[in-house]
């Protein structure tokens, strides 16, 4: 879902979420091609956070693909979000 067009939709999503996982995130990505320019993704868990538990083993891995895009740094900075969004979806 969008955070400009769809912040009802999302905050009921996570809403509902918060009632069987203690652990919830919205994090989003922009992909021009998408309508509106930007989607985003909800977390959900009973024991994991999103970036927390990222093994240094695994980000050893991951860092021998040599990907174009992805880095661990980016992997975190997803999960920040602009105010106005924190504000209209509870966090």
């Amino acid at each position: 879902q969008n955070f400009f067009t769809d912040q009802p939709v999302i905050r009921a999503l996570l809403d509902h979420g918060r009632e069987l996982f203690s652990i919830n995130q919205y994090y989003t990505t922009f992909v021009p091609t998408y309508p509106g320019g930007q989607i985003g993704f909800t977390f959900f868990s009973k024991k994991y956070t999103p970036f927390e538990n990222l093994d240094s083993r695994t980000l050893i891995d991951l860092k021998s693909f040599q990907f174009r895009y992805w880095s661990p740094e980016l992997h975190q900075a997803s999960f920040q979000l602009p105010q106005f969004v924190k504000q209209g979806l509870g966090f």
